[in-house]
């Protein structure tokens, strides 16, 4: 029977858990986006949907607030 190091699984724990951590602060990212006119950091959903734009997660660079503002 072969023992596993302690080294060797810790390392494979902390690969697995970076790989989390990156993942959710990608996430976090496409939940917020900042409005180009006002600058604020805004929930994506207060940002028009834009199939045209796949950049920007599908949704426009300006907050629905500062349209209405136009």
């Amino acid at each position: 029977m072969v023992k596993k190091r302690s080294f060797e699984f810790s390392t494979r724990f902390s690969d697995t858990e970076q790989k989390l951590e990156e993942r959710e602060e990608k996430e976090a990212d496409r939940r917020f986006k900042i409005c180009s006119r006002c600058g604020e950091r805004k929930p994506a959903y207060q940002f028009s949907r834009d199939k045209r734009n796949t950049l920007l997660g599908g949704r426009t660079n300006v907050c629905k607030a500062c349209r209405v503002i136009e």
